[in-house]
């Protein structure tokens, strides 16, 4: 085996198949579930709604250049051992990479900040971000008038 760096998941015998059958920014279907680093994952906890407990899976970007970035938002329910692919309402932040990230009890998904390459290979930092409200399956803007300057975690 080989040691894997921080950002990347560990898939046991296809237990976590996060990214299977998702979608990346082009448009392009991921069928050859490429490795993927820097998503975010969180525990919804109990009364999330009428759902179960589950775990959310957002985001992510491609191991290797040229790099796609991911904006889909996967649950994965642990008593049925099944994946659930949600299509919210309004727009999910764009696509980034150490992003900053928070789950709040009301089930809200807070994004913020991250980084992506430009076309030159240029690391361009985000003041940008949205929140993800699990109950209702929709994304909110997070304005950007007094934010704080572009930054990554």
């Amino acid at each position: 085996g080989r040691t894997l760096s921080a950002f990347e998941t560990f898939d046991a015998n296809n237990i976590f198949p996060v990214w299977v059958g998702s979608t990346n920014t082009n448009g392009v279907p991921a069928s050859t579930n490429p490795t993927k680093k820097s998503h975010v994952s969180y525990w919804t906890g109990s009364n999330a709604g009428n759902m179960s407990e589950k775990m959310l899976v957002y985001g992510g970007v491609s191991e290797y250049p040229p790099y796609t970035y991911y904006l889909d938002i996967k649950f994965y329910n642990p008593l049925t051992n099944t994946w659930e692919v949600v299509n919210p309402t309004g727009n999910p932040p764009s696509g980034r990479y150490t992003q900053g990230s928070l789950f709040t009890e009301d089930k809200r998904l807070f994004i913020w900040g991250g980084a992506y390459f430009d076309s030159n290979w240029a690391i361009i930092y985000h003041n940008t971000g949205a929140i993800y409200n699990v109950l209702n399956n929709s994304w909110t803007n997070i304005t950007t008038t007094n934010a704080p300057s572009a930054r990554v975690n």
